[in-house]
């Protein structure tokens, strides 16, 4: 064999291997969608999420719409989640958490007489009125509390081959 073909055929074959490893990769997902009714307020924003009970899978992530419906998407944001059985959370997304924030400043915020030359002082629930920090402001969920932990979730679901549905009553 000439040098010059074992060369070319290494690299040709150092390709075709390299070229294996790309692509989308991790197991096959399958579509999950749903909606989630009953809620104590809108739910737009907030995160559900499918925790694998089996320690070798991975999460999956939804976020609510303004209507209460979501869409499951797994790593590198593929859509769907891997066939096995999860443990259903909710938590607020960032979406979420900027609206809780921005309410509890609406509702909360009150304007206090400040102390030296009549200036006005405006206080936020965990924060006193000489605006010393008395602990951080409890965000009010639009959820259960017990849908915030998979140990405590009483909300199953198991994934399986095509498409799935997961609609959550609170």
């Amino acid at each position: 064999m000439k040098p010059s073909f074992v060369i070319t055929s290494t690299l040709l074959l150092s390709v075709a291997v390299g070229m294996m490893g790309c692509g989308s990769g991790g197991p096959s997902l399958h579509p999950v969608s749903g909606k989630i009714t009953g809620a104590k307020g809108s739910l737009e924003g907030v995160l559900v999420v499918l925790n694998p009970l089996d320690s070798k899978g991975f999460s999956a992530t939804g976020e609510v719409g303004v209507d209460g419906t979501f869409k499951v998407n797994s790593n590198n944001d593929r859509a769907g989640a891997a066939i096995g059985k999860y443990k259903v959370t909710l938590a607020l997304g960032a979406n979420a958490m900027k609206k809780a924030m921005e309410g509890m400043a609406a509702s909360g915020a009150k304007l206090q007489s400040g102390s030296g030359a009549g200036g006005a002082m405006q206080t936020l629930p965990g924060v006193g009125a000489v605006g010393a920090v008395t602990g951080p402001p409890k965000i009010e969920k639009p959820f259960p509390e017990e849908y915030s932990s998979p140990t405590t979730s009483p909300k199953d679901f198991e994934v399986k081959a095509g498409k799935n549905v997961l609609d959550i009553a609170l």
